[in-house]
Order: structure tokens, then C-alpha cells, then sequence
């Protein structure tokens, strides 16, 4: 709507320069035929007259040319969300403490995490499948999920119809998820689909290794075998068999934590910004 309104605002002489950053799509469909097909439409429209598009990967720039959304690819600018690094990096907390706030076990426990919406993207039910797998292997293992959403009820009777009550939490929306995912020993991210994932970029930051399905974005935040595992989507096999090779193996752990750590520097907020300004000034220019 921004995009229409700033070409309404154009007038003779003169026309802003328009710059959209799209922050996810809804080109596979995931929020309805129906609605999919129009925003696509709309999307397509609006591209016409956009100076630039930016996404926050290449493979970002990739899909929207793949569904026709722009016919150049010097339109598009890749420009990752900016994290502030600092708010998960200047905590100081107590593990122990924090654990008994949530009614965990002090020690003795691998602690497996994951943060977001409970809608369908999030593929949470294969989180929840991979959970009885790793169980079945790790007995010693608890699982949390930090989220609300149309799904909560849904996964709440997966999760007790799989015998998990005992080892698997919905703990709801919370506002210290940055707390929480400290006394995480794995991050998982079991989306369908994600621009970026920077909730993964929030967990390596403090260190913590992840296991994330392959799509979308976020290959170009994780390295696999490096930073983290990456899995297949709607494979619950996959994703519990990643999980117990990084338990089994606490050095691996280790090292993924320190690599994603470096990482995810290069996802600042300051990164971000300087990043942006650059593409404002280059637009400018060109209407001098």
C-alpha cells in the first residue's frame, strides 16, 4: 500500500524514488490460493513501478523473479535484517535461576529449544515428531517451544498423545525469549518457509548451536556443518537425527556454537543500517 500511495503522490517534474523491503512473500501459498493469488498479482503490479526491492537474501532475489515479480535483477538489492546483537550478548543471568523460574531441572538434562508464531509455516508439528524420536534415543532430554498462535491447541494434543507431557513445554509468548534461549543447549528451526530466520541469527550470537530445515533464507544465514545442521522441511527423521548427532557429539557443539557466534556478526543492526544508507545515496544520486 505504501508503494501505491508514494506512486499517487508523484506529480508532474517529479517522482520519489520507491523502495520496498519485503519481509517474507506469500508466493508458495501458505496463507491461501485465493489470497496468494491476489497478493502475487498486486506484488507484480507494484514491481512496475518500484525503484528498488529489497529482499534479505539472494534467495529472496531468486523467488521473486521465479514467480515474475520484477524483470531485472539490478532492481533487487539483498540487504539481511538487521539483529540487535547487544541484547543477547549483554545478559547476565543465572542459569540455575532461570531454570527454576521455569520448573526445569537445574542440571542433569539437554535443554532443545525453538522460538515463534504457532501457525503452519513454522512446520512445529514436525518439531514435535522429532522430539518423540530424539526421546526414544536421549531420554535425558527436554524440549520448549516460546510461542502463541492459532496452532497452540493443536500441538498441545500432539504433544500428550505422544506421551510427551513430561519432556515438552509450550511455554507461550514470553518477554525474555533472549533469557530462555541462553539456557538452551540446541536452537531448532522447523519452518516451511522463512525470509531470513533471524531468531537463528538471536540464538548464534549467544553461542548456541542450531538444526534448521533448508528453505528459503535461511542457507544464507546458516552454514551447514559449520554454524549448524540444515535439514530437509517436513522431515521429522531428519531434523531428530541432526539433533542426536550434536548431543552425542558435545565437541561439534561446541564448535558450531563459536563459528555461528562469528557469524552472526556480520547481521547487525549497524550492518543493516550502513547498508541502506549506501542504497538511499545510490538512488539519489541517480536523480540528480
Amino acid at each position: 500500500l505504501g508503494r501505491i500511495a508514494a506512486k499517487w503522490a508523484s506529480r508532474e517534474g517529479y517522482r520519489p524514488a520507491i523502495v520496498h523491503t519485503p519481509h517474507g512473500h506469500v508466493f508458495y501459498g501458505y496463507y491461501g490460493t485465493v489470497l496468494s493469488k491476489l497478493f502475487l498479482a498486486l506484488e507484480r503490479w507494484a514491481a512496475n513501478f518500484t525503484d528498488r526491492i529489497i529482499t534479505l537474501t539472494q534467495k529472496g532475489i531468486d523467488e521473486h523473479l521465479q514467480f515474475g515479480v520484477g524483470k531485472d535483477r539490478s532492481k533487487f538489492t539483498a540487504i539481511p535484517d538487521g539483529v540487535d546483537l547487544n541484547r543477547f550478548t549483554n545478559l547476565k543471568i543465572d542459569p540455575t535461576r532461570k531454570k527454576k523460574e521455569l520448573g526445569l531441572p537445574p542440571e542433569g538434562v539437554k535443554l532443545i529449544g525453538s522460538a515463534g508464531r504457532l501457525e503452519p509455516v513454522k512446520g512445529y508439528k514436525y518439531f514435535v515428531e522429532a522430539s518423540f524420536r530424539v526421546k526414544k534415543s536421549i531420554p535425558d532430554c527436554l524440549f520448549l517451544l516460546i510461542g502463541d498462535g492459532s496452532l497452540y491447541n493443536k500441538l498441545q494434543h500432539q504433544i500428550e498423545s505422544s506421551g510427551l507431557q513430561q519432556n515438552f513445554r509450550i511455554l507461550g509468548w514470553r518477554n525474555d525469549i533472549n533469557e530462555i534461549i541462553s539456557i538452551l543447549d540446541i536452537f531448532v528451526l522447523s519452518s516451511l518457509n522463512e525470509g531470513m530466520g533471524r531468531v537463528l541469527v538471536e540464538a548464534m550470537v549467544m553461542g548456541k548451536p542450531v538444526v534448521a530445515t533448508k528453505v528459503g533464507g535461511i542457507p544464507s544465514v546458516v552454514i551447514d556443518g559449520e554454524t549448524g545442521m540444515l535439514v530437509p522441511s517436513k522431515n521429522p527423521q531428519a531434523l531428530a537425527e541432526a539433533i542426536i548427532s550434536l548431543l552425542k557429539n558435545p565437541e561439534k557443539m561446541k564448535k558450531m556454537g563459536e563459528a555461528g557466534k562469528e557469524r552472526a556478526r556480520l547481521f547487525s543492526i549497524e550492518v543493516m543500517v550502513e547498508k541502506t544508507q549506501k542504497l538511499y545515496e545510490e538512488l539519489l544520486r541517480e536523480r540528480r
